[in-house]
């Protein structure tokens, strides 16, 4: 771990490496892939399979999941051994999410606002980091209350996307959401509160992490790749919606970034995805606005789509430097 340079707590090496790819999940998620549309375009089965395969690589939501458990952690473990000040603390971090999101509403305004696909993880976090200082005032047993918000979130889920239920039990696509968000900006932050207490668990139980090595990180990290796809594959053709299996996912997620974690303390991170990572969120929220805004400049192939993912980050980068650092500046002198 290294001490942070503007706060006072211990910054954990690798998260925002994490957060990197994580993003960057999300980013490929998000991105038409004219490689699979040609694959899939053969008459060919093993090029027409391989192009379905290519098509469920990456699991958007699956990440967005993991991103709670890692919000989760850095919130109570930069704030666990400390007392809050309720009012400046809510301040600071909504200055943070609010003004780049501000922005990148106002850009997405005449491009029928792509963005919305991402801002409903970002609500989910506000009314987090709303509640965080209550529950901590509280001291609430943090075990007990993911027990609870677990059975809370699937008993919501049985009322709210008994549908999906359905659709999977009959195997059929009658009335099937499938997507994880469908409780809207008013319940879906309570179906992902275990997810986000996941982290919280990490953090109160960091002095207790055990190493682990090189070889089991990557076997965890495999692993947890196969499973995001495989759910994928599970959510387009068995009808296993995201919001039935994203929860239980999960806590596999959990014991992976636990073991990022633990790894880190012992090994040090790629330097190049750490700093990546610091404009992670910029990465994670103005890529919809975007990657839409250059589908109407540049035709869609396989070479333009490289060319687009590198535009893309060049542009979340600039966007960093100019929106979120800033806000970020600002926040901390509130």
């Amino acid at each position: 771990m290294e001490y942070s340079k503007h706060l006072h707590y211990k910054w954990v090496s690798g998260i925002n490496s994490i957060r990197f790819i994580l993003a960057l999940i999300v980013v490929l998620s998000h991105f038409e892939n004219p490689i699979a549309i040609y694959f899939k375009s053969s008459e060919t089965p093993i090029i027409n399979l391989t192009g379905s395969f290519i098509g469920i690589l990456f699991n958007g939501v699956a990440a967005v999941i993991a991103f709670f458990i890692i919000s989760g952690f850095v919130i109570h473990q930069s704030s666990k051994d400390s007392s809050i000040k309720w009012q400046s603390f809510i301040i600071k971090r909504y200055v943070r999410i609010l003004i780049p999101l501000l922005f990148v509403f106002v850009l997405g305004y005449r491009l029928n606002h792509p963005e919305k696909h991402v801002v409903w993880s970002l609500i989910c976090e506000l009314v987090y980091y709303t509640l965080y200082p209550i529950l901590k005032q509280l001291e609430v047993n943090w075990k007990k209350l993911l027990i609870y918000s677990f059975i809370v979130s699937y008993v919501l889920i049985a009322l709210i996307a008994w549908n999906d239920v359905l659709a999977f039990v009959h195997q059929n696509d009658y009335k099937y959401h499938g997507n994880y968000w469908q409780g809207g900006i008013f319940l879906t932050w309570i179906i992902g509160l275990p997810c986000w207490l996941l982290g919280v668990l990490i953090a109160e139980n960091l002095n207790t992490l055990k190493n682990v090595s090189t070889s089991k990180i990557i076997s965890y990290r495999l692993f947890v790749f196969f499973l995001s796809v495989v759910i994928n594959f599970l959510r387009f053709h068995n009808h296993l919606s995201y919001i039935l299996i994203m929860n239980l996912f999960a806590l596999i997620l959990y014991k992976w970034i636990k073991s990022e974690i633990a790894y880190y303390q012992n090994h040090k991170p790629f330097v190049i995805l750490e700093k990546a990572g610091e404009f992670s969120y910029s990465l994670y929220l103005f890529h919809p606005v975007f990657y839409v805004f250059l589908s109407s400049l540049i035709q869609k192939n396989i070479a333009n789509y490289f060319i687009s993912l590198l535009l893309t980050m060049l542009g979340s980068y600039i966007f960093y430097l100019l929106v979120e650092k800033p806000s970020h500046y600002f926040a901390r002198r509130l």
